[in-house]
């Protein structure tokens, strides 16, 4: 019987009885073939009519010769072609392609597919074929069974690799073209970088990579100016406002709108040391207690008394500032004028100028133009060795200010 020159297939001779056994060995050689290259689990051959079909397996569409896995377990319809009941029911099947198989290290004595990626310590590579795995990778590879796709167990320099590997693997034929190096030792928790001539890599701490890049340093930090990059907004937790606007993280903050913050209450001092709270529209309490306002009436529950103010004379003038007091005291040294209010009067202050007389010698009182008396005639004071006498003042405009004098008090 002649064959073909590559597989070996049988050419047959269908005049020859029987043929079929020489027929069904072509198909046990193309199925070996087949799984040495491809794995497909699950794979269930040509997609039949009124079939029952389970989540996973995979049928051929023989009008199309595609492969279509089961998502949704169903039975087939007992008439029809396999294209029209994908579209008719599109959420049964899903179509496949060659899959790849992630199984991590290696492990003797296992079964595994064609594809199937492997690691073995430094070493990163691709089953060939279905077989069983002996006792090292080494003998797998040795035996044809693994293709080593990378290998950093030695320094990339100087790592040969197979005209088959290069072809499989760019980044092993990188690595060796630029002659660039693992260091010999690995820090832990540490990183790798390229050395300022590129020749080879070093290994660097966090700490020292982040000054290197010129990034914060964990911990505390006063030399963070900004941070970009972000992709969401920091939460309060976190040490941000929750928000990428100013009005937003006003919101969030419970702080107000605008450029006027709100606030129920604020607390003084400790956290419940004086607590200020808002009793109506512009009227405040502190402890509890309202504050009086200029605008509006108020009752007073406590005794209310301003500073007694010290005034003195010079060069026989008494100066006297309104402002800084309702109520005033003199002792005489020597004969004086009362002078005029160095700052403007304000109409409605009132208040007493207490006066006590010289202890051994007693001073005269004479008074500005801005002092009006009752019948026009200014009081005398009492002329007795430490006589108290006192003038009640009311402001009637600027430059008017009505005086009473109440005299000698014993």
């Amino acid at each position: 019987m002649a064959n073909t020159n590559n597989f070996n297939f049988n050419l047959i001779d269908f005049n020859k009885i029987p043929w079929n056994e020489d027929e069904n060995d072509n198909w046990r050689s193309v199925d070996a073939v087949l799984a040495r290259f491809v794995s497909i689990l699950n794979f269930k051959g040509t997609w039949q009519n009124a079939t029952a079909v389970v989540i996973g397996d995979r049928y051929v569409d023989p009008e199309l010769f595609t492969i279509w896995e089961v998502i949704t377990a169903h039975t087939t319809p007992s008439t029809g072609t396999f294209a029209a009941d994908r579209t008719a029911n599109s959420t049964r099947w899903i179509s496949f392609s060659t899959e790849f198989i992630n199984s991590g290290a290696f492990v003797a004595d296992t079964a595994y597919t064609v594809n199937t990626f492997i690691v073995d310590a430094n070493r990163y590579g691709v089953t060939l074929s279905g077989f069983t795995s002996t006792d090292t990778y080494d003998l797998d590879v040795a035996a044809g069974n693994i293709l080593t796709l990378i290998d950093l167990s030695i320094p990339l320099a100087a790592a040969n690799v197979s005209a088959d590997a290069a072809a499989a693997s760019a980044v092993a034929s990188a690595a060796s073209a630029s002659s660039t190096n693992l260091p010999d030792t690995i820090t832990a928790n540490a990183f790798l970088r390229a050395n300022a001539g590129a020749t080879e890599y070093e290994s660097i701490l966090s700490g020292a990579l982040l000054t290197a890049i010129g990034g914060a340093s964990l911990g505390a930090n006063t030399d963070i100016t900004s941070l970009g990059g972000l992709t969401t907004d920091l939460t309060i937790a976190q040490g941000g406002t929750g928000s990428s606007t100013a009005g937003a993280a006003r919101t969030a903050l419970g702080v107000g709108t605008g450029n006027s913050p709100q606030f129920t209450a604020v607390n003084v001092g400790a956290a419940t040391d004086t607590t200020v709270t808002r009793v109506s529209a512009g009227v405040i309490a502190v402890e509890g207690a309202t504050l009086a306002t200029l605008s509006a009436d108020n009752v007073w529950t406590g005794a209310q008394r301003p500073t007694v103010t010290n005034l003195t004379s010079s060069s026989n003038s008494i100066a006297i500032t309104l402002g800084a007091s309702n109520d005033f005291k003199h002792t005489f040294t020597e004969d004086s004028t009362l002078a005029n209010p160095s700052d403007t009067a304000i109409p409605g202050q009132s208040g007493s100028i207490y006066l006590t007389q010289h202890a051994s010698s007693p001073k005269t009182l004479a008074f500005g133009s801005e002092y009006d008396f009752a019948g026009g005639t200014a009081p005398t004071i009492t002329a007795v060795n430490d006589a108290r006498d006192r003038l009640d003042y009311v402001v009637q405009l600027d430059g008017k200010i009505q005086v009473t004098a109440v005299l000698a008090f014993s």
